[in-house]
């Protein structure tokens, strides 16, 4: 009898927070108090994100209780208190515990209204760690394919953390879009069916990648580290935005963000930020798209694209990291970056036309170039930037000079991890043609820094870093099959001290 009348009482609560979500997406909902699970990021040596969210009724703000153990059975509580939620916040809770043990795996729970949440399991960083192992994911379009890399990762008990460097959602629309062969491989459709504009809508969007059982079940099992890129916005977003109708949006799609992500809540909504794994490695998260890019030039010959005064990231986002960077003291320096940093001749892919992609680094070239002669100047090695947005796995050589010249010795690797599901040269081409782009870009003569790509699968990439070494792992699998099945597996290492990647040869697990 008592389940009769919390289902009624659910039912009641669902009923009463309609206005969160749009209608289509409200009726599939999970009559369960915590319909979104559970997850956490941000994690430092005594501190970590959690995040929950619960169906605000109609009392307007309601209590959450929550607690941290160092054991799953909820025994060995270290903390545990109250906080508070309301419609105003879609419910979501976030909370950041502090003075927690370092290095260590810990668990976590909620209550409301008397009933728990699933048990999730987060990990501090180490304050001296000989081992680092991230995992990198980027581009996870619902529609098309299933979300297998995150399948897989809910197998890896070893990963530190998850960095996702952006496109957690896409903001398009339901439409059945481009040629024959992408519509067939559209398996699911967004809610709403329109593109998202206000903030029910972001929100809707948000919660509906959230009842994918394996996003989910990855955020309960790992820390996340997160950070936007384009598609939590709107395709190619910038930060110069003028009209009325677009800030709107923009602050929109900023709130419903850091409702639904577990990132460390800011004032200004301000994004980058330092993650610090002990004398090991510094990671800075950047944030390429609002913080201070400037709008993208239209081609080569427009004057802004070689303009000195261009920026990626904006003054203060780019004096926080060139100060930071040099002053660090860690041995590897990680960037979370959005999209691919280092020079890409596509000249001779496709056509004889020149062809210079704007939405990367090299429609920024002076900013780029800053950054660069910093790093020179402050003789700062060891680089790995982690970049998302393509789609597709590179592994790339940093030059210590300018980019422009891609003779010198390396300072580090760019890494660029492929879509978790989103259309790539496989998806829009035929495999033929999508394999003689890749020996195209692969000429020495046009990308000598280019060590390794792969433009026709999907999955994630793993690093693994130790004093002395970079392990990158790529993992691919196949969307359009729900399994997490290994389809294929790449692993190159970058050594201290020895220029280059190196191909390592590793069986398949």
């Amino acid at each position: 009898m008592r389940f009769g009348w919390l289902l009624l009482g659910l039912t009641s609560t669902f009923v009463s927070a309609q206005n969160l979500f749009d209608p289509h997406f409200q009726e599939s909902i999970p009559h369960h108090p915590f319909p979104f699970g559970v997850a956490s990021g941000d994690p430092g040596s005594d501190r970590v994100v959690l995040w929950t969210m619960v169906m605000p009724g109609k009392e307007g703000t309601t209590q959450v209780g929550w607690k941290i153990a160092t054991d799953s059975s909820m025994h060995n509580v270290l903390q545990y208190g109250r906080t508070s939620t309301d419609e105003g916040r879609a419910g979501t809770v976030k909370v950041l515990v502090s003075q927690l043990p370092a290095g260590s795996t810990l668990y976590y729970q909620f209550t409301w209204k008397g009933l728990d949440s699933p048990i999730g399991r987060t990990k501090t960083t180490d304050i001296d760690p000989t081992e680092l192992r991230l995992a990198v994911v980027s581009c996870s379009d619902y529609q098309t394919g299933h979300f297998n890399a995150y399948r897989h990762l809910c197998t890896q008990h070893d990963i530190d953390a998850i960095i996702h460097l952006g496109d957690y959602i896409y903001e398009t629309s339901a439409e059945r879009w481009g040629p024959a062969k992408q519509r067939r491989r559209m398996y699911r459709s967004h809610l709403p069916g329109h593109l998202c504009i206000n903030l029910q809508d972001y929100r809707t969007r948000y919660a509906q990648y959230r009842t994918d059982p394996w996003l989910q079940e990855a955020h309960r099992l790992h820390p996340f580290i997160t950070v936007w890129d384009d598609h939590e916005f709107s395709n190619n977003a910038h930060s110069e935005m003028s009209s009325a109708a677009q800030l709107e949006r923009r602050d929109a799609a900023r709130q419903a963000y850091f409702e639904w992500l577990p990132v460390r809540d800011h004032p200004e909504k301000q994004l980058y930020r330092k993650i610090e794994f002990g004398r090991l490695a510094d990671l800075w998260m950047l944030d390429t798209r609002q913080e201070g890019r400037m709008q993208q030039a239209e081609n080569a010959q427009d004057p802004r694209w070689q303009s000195s005064d261009r920026t990626m990231l904006g003054m203060q986002q780019s004096e926080w990291l060139t100060t930071g960077m040099g002053a660090s003291e860690s041995t590897w320096q990680i960037l979370g970056n959005q999209v691919i940093f280092s020079p890409i001749h596509d000249s001779r892919v496709f056509s004889r036309v020149p062809a210079i992609k704007m939405d990367r680094w090299d429609g920024y070239p002076a900013a780029r170039n800053r950054l660069v002669r910093s790093w020179r100047e402050q003789a700062v090695e060891n680089i790995i930037v982690l970049t998302g947005d393509v789609h597709t796995a590179w592994g790339l050589e940093l030059q210590s000079s300018s980019h422009d010249d891609l003779s010198a010795t390396p300072i580090g690797v760019e890494l660029v991890t492929p879509s978790i599901s989103s259309f790539n040269f496989n998806d829009i081409l035929p495999r033929p043609i999508a394999w003689e782009a890749e020996r195209r870009f692969k000429k020495k003569k046009h990308n000598p820094h280019l060590r390794y790509l792969d433009l026709v699968r999907h999955g994630y990439l793993q690093v693994t870093i130790t004093k002395t070494d970079v392990l990158a792992d790529w993992l691919f699998f196949n969307p359009r099959r729900s399994t997490a099945k290994v389809q294929q597996r790449r692993s190159y290492r970058y050594s201290r001290g020895i220029p280059g990647l190196e191909r390592v040869r590793k069986k398949s697990p």
